[in-house]
């Protein structure tokens, strides 16, 4: 393992890239079946576009437990047993950890001809030292989640840049001292890592034949002290997102408005509805107007995994299923994704007005964010451990104890330790 990892952290190259289109067919002397294995709503229909326009290449899709609950330990189990599927849903954070342990197989060669059909954000995701894992299936955007009616009442537009959001977060607070602009949600890893991106931090990087590790880097450490700004200056409301609390105060107005993903506008929807109507949503704030840049809050492939027989008609399918109105229309409809495809801002299911947020088009607002995310985001080898170590400190930000700052070094000094152990070489410095 200490070989293959480090010479994967020689060459470790993450970035993110999008378009869409369609993927032809691989030439075959007889039908192939290959086996999917995945989690997301909507896949099984667009397996069986795919299956219902191919007639050399036949698609056995079967639903397994997402990712984190068991699902990437029953493909990782599969493949070291020899019966693995060909395709697999895998997130992009993932795909690292999944290369170094031999899941994946490099796909670059095949997939390579694709990737003018996605946007550079989701491109990048899919790559490992310069080669490619998977074929993107979608991204999540973050945006600006916003109470309509209350911003009328405070006599605010949502803002366009980091300061004129801070400035606005203050002037609510002064309007009525229970109510906040901002929420800082010290439970979710993801949220801080998306702001931390925008701002064009990179967490992982390569040294020589060693992983370099730095999470207060200064974008970082740029984030980290404005929203220790609005959190010492009780402008921003501390508390556990995704949890029925934090969503009634969504609901109550205690809350005017929440920077997050794309695939946040259901969830809120079903669970805030006496709220129906009061919400819009913007893009998120830049640091420079100028320049306003994005962040993404999560991504998703569609990977080949380690020997699997038809690696080519994989590929094939993969990208018809990511890049083909038939493909994507029934995954966009059901799990409410924005797709990683150039052609995927095309699909009627994107156009759509949303009653909850007053007829707008969010998906259209969302997808317009995906060009001006940094594609230089690389994800390190132990995601889950990273995860675990960052929510471990910033969890005590939230409660009071160490700054974002200070949480974000200790989680630093933690996944060194961490990698080290594993056997990976640590740039120190």
């Amino acid at each position: 393992m200490r070989v293959a990892a480090v010479a994967m952290a020689a060459g470790l190259v993450l970035t993110a890239c999008g378009s869409g289109g369609s993927a032809p067919e691989a030439a075959s002397s007889g039908p192939v079946t290959i086996e999917f294995w995945g989690w997301a709503p909507g896949y099984d229909k667009a397996v069986a576009a795919f299956n219902a326009s191919h007639k050399d290449i036949k698609v056995k899709y079967n639903t397994i437990a997402s990712g984190g609950k068991g699902g990437y330990a029953k493909m990782q189990a599969a493949v070291k047993a020899g019966n693995g599927p060909c395709l697999g849903q895998v997130g992009d954070e993932s795909i690292p950890s999944f290369v170094m342990d031999g899941t994946l197989m490099d796909i670059s060669e095949k997939a390579s001809p694709e990737q003018d059909k996605f946007y550079p954000v989701a491109w990048s995701g899919v790559q490992v030292g310069g080669k490619v894992y998977g074929i993107p299936m979608d991204s999540s955007p973050i945006g600006m989640f916003y109470r309509a009616d209350l911003f009328k009442k405070y006599g605010i537009k949502p803002a366009k840049t980091w300061d004129e959001y801070a400035k606005q977060a203050a002037t609510v607070h002064a309007a009525d001292p229970h109510k906040y602009l901002a929420t800082y949600t010290g439970n979710d890893v993801s949220w801080l890592i998306a702001l931390a991106q925008q701002a064009g931090a990179k967490w992982f990087d390569t040294a020589g034949d060693s992983w370099k590790v730095d999470f207060n880097d200064p974008a970082t450490a740029k984030v980290a002290a404005y929203w220790q700004h609005l959190l010492d200056g009780k402008l921003a409301l501390s508390e556990n997102g995704y949890e029925p609390t934090w969503f009634n105060h969504l609901q109550d107005g205690t809350i005017a408005s929440y920077i997050g993903p794309v695939w946040f506008a259901p969830i809120l929807k079903d669970n805030a509805a006496t709220s129906s109507g009061k919400w819009a949503v913007a893009p998120v704030p830049s640091w420079d107007a100028a320049n306003p840049a994005g962040g993404n809050m999560g991504g998703s492939a569609t990977s080949v995994l380690t020997g699997c027989k038809h690696p080519e008609q994989a590929v094939a399918a993969a990208t018809w299923i990511s890049t083909e109105a038939a493909g994507l229309d029934p995954i966009v409809k059901a799990a409410g994704i924005l797709p990683a495809a150039k052609s995927g801002v095309n699909s009627p299911m994107l156009a759509e007005g949303l009653p909850f947020y007053g007829g707008q088009q969010v998906y259209k607002v969302f997808g317009a964010e995906m060009p001006t995310i940094p594609s230089t985001w690389t994800w390190g080898p132990m995601n889950s451990q990273m995860n675990s170590n960052l929510l471990d400190q910033l969890g005590k930000v939230q409660s009071g104890g160490p700054s974002i700052l200070d949480a974000l070094t200790s989680a630093e000094a933690k996944m060194h330790a961490d990698m080290k152990a594993k056997g990976l070489s640590v740039a120190t410095g």
